[in-house]
């Protein structure tokens, strides 16, 4: 989906993944870039407003869905 916030985070660790593996200096600091910016715009696609905030409902995060938020 376009501008899901879930996707640009899994391109970002996918891009870490290659970048540990990258056979040259240069090349890992340019996945390490890529990964930063997917990190970046999935950070900009998530402060969009959802569905939820149209309808008037406050916004509950994918990590507090999953319990994973300390309080």
């Amino acid at each position: 989906m376009p501008g899901d916030p879930k996707e640009c985070r899994e391109q970002a660790n996918q891009c870490l993944e290659l970048a540990s593996k990258a056979p040259s200096p240069l090349s890992k600091a340019r996945f390490e870039e890529l990964a930063q910016n997917r990190a970046t715009l999935g950070q900009e696609f998530g402060a969009r407003p959802g569905p939820f905030e149209k309808l008037g409902r406050s916004h509950v995060s994918e990590d507090r869905l999953k319990g994973n938020l300390s309080r």
